[in-house]
């Protein structure tokens, strides 16, 4: 709200920023961004500003009006309400994303022509639209690296390619930053990262929110249910296959290699081997792509099976 609006992080703000919404013709149900709030230089203070001004009431925005229900305080700007046989609901807990948007060669977004948030799941064909991609991809097609030049065309469309860069030397004046690459082996540990990010952010939330409302029995089945997942992600699932090494220019991967504990220590799993989590298991392709049907549940090392591993991080919540 407050990013795209350009504007402070002050009360004058968010009471022009409400009267705007209160003039639309139709309801609006609103939840806060990161940039709204946990970005200002008084966090907390904004939020309780947030809460007063935009959530006061159990009903949406805007001249015609819906019933919402919400969470209890301090937590009223998460709510729930009904269209059809449908329910939905907002949740305020800030996250991380990246984003996979086609571009124009002035740099503005196409979004009708390619718009993903990806993670190590996407399928590489859809991840870095609008990036710079250097290194050796090993074969990779993806959308990095493309620009498309007139969005308008009847035949315009972001098209997978294999498109090796070495740096971006040329491509414009790198000189105030910190790197003139754009490494394919930071690329796919980022893209890791910042959905696991969010499953810990999410893990600890419901887990919380769980043992507030219900008790500690219900906070401990919320953190075995949300186990499974959170240690699918950890371990890879799900993630495409690739179909040579990638090899990086910048030096990254030596450096993150460097500061990982055991990265290089091959563990059994069940079926077979996998590595540690860490960038070799990222830009392996050895590495067996696993699906959730597929984890043993009797593992030989039991320590390292999947359901041993939720059952310990479902431990860890209570």
């Amino acid at each position: 709200m407050m990013q795209f609006c350009e504007m402070p992080c002050s009360d004058e703000s968010y009471q022009q920023i409400y009267e705007s919404f209160q003039g639309l013709k139709h309801p609006l149900i609103l939840t806060p961004g990161d940039n709204d709030w946990r970005d200002c230089s008084d966090p907390l203070g904004r939020l309780a500003s947030l809460r007063s001004r935009f959530f006061s009431t159990s009903r949406s925005l805007g001249k015609t009006t819906i019933p919402l229900t919400r969470q209890s305080a301090p937590y009223v700007e998460n709510a729930r309400w009904t269209k059809g046989n449908v329910v939905f609901a907002t949740l305020n807990v800030p996250g991380l994303l990246v984003r996979s948007v086609a571009t124009a060669p002035d740099g503005r977004s196409l979004t009708f022509l390619a718009n993903s948030t990806p993670d190590h799941r996407t399928p590489f064909e859809e991840r870095w639209a609008g990036w710079f991609v250097t290194g050796s991809p090993g074969g990779l097609r993806h959308l990095g690296n493309a620009t498309i030049a007139d969005a308008h065309l009847p035949t315009a469309a972001a098209t997978p390619a294999t498109s090796p860069l070495a740096t971006m030397q040329g491509r414009f004046d790198a000189t105030g930053y910190l790197s003139p690459h754009s490494d394919v082996a930071a690329h796919l540990v980022f893209a890791h990262q910042m959905h696991m990010v969010n499953l810990l952010t999410r893990v600890g939330w419901q887990t919380r929110v769980a043992r507030a409302d219900q008790g500690a029995e219900a906070a401990r089945a919320t953190a075995a249910a949300l186990a499974g997942d959170f240690v699918d992600y950890l371990l890879f699932v799900d993630e495409p296959r690739l179909p040579a090494p990638v090899k990086g220019a910048s030096g990254f991967a030596e450096r993150f290699r460097l500061r990982c504990v055991n990265c290089g220590r091959v563990r059994n799993v069940g079926h077979g081997t996998a590595r540690c989590v860490g960038v070799s298991a990222i830009l392996a392709p050895a590495a067996v792509t696993r699906r959730r049907s597929s984890w043993p549940t009797n593992a030989p090392s039991a320590m390292h099976s999947r359901a041993s591993w939720a059952a310990n991080i479902s431990a860890a919540l209570k």
